[in-house]
């Protein structure tokens, strides 16, 4: 058990790391452009690098085969456990 506990901080922490980057580009169009405007009227150059920036994180668990969804929240595939 102490072995799985270990496995999912480090999934977490790697998960928070992967995020970081979409964070700070938020926090910056938020200073940027104003809590008036919609993220929807950005133009490409900003829509761009935000829709890169929430792919990126789970692309790059797929890709590591980092298993970050628990398999009780998938549906039709077998259960490892």
């Amino acid at each position: 058990m102490p072995g799985r506990t270990l496995k999912t901080l480090l999934t977490v922490i790697v998960i928070a790391l992967l995020h970081a980057p979409l964070i700070a580009y938020a926090l910056w169009l938020r200073d940027d452009i104003g809590a008036a405007q919609s993220v929807v009227n950005l133009p490409w150059s900003r829509s761009l690098p935000l829709i890169v920036l929430l792919i990126l994180p789970y692309a790059a668990l797929s890709l590591g085969g980092i298993r970050w969804n628990p398999s009780r929240a998938q549906l039709n595939e077998p259960l490892d456990d």
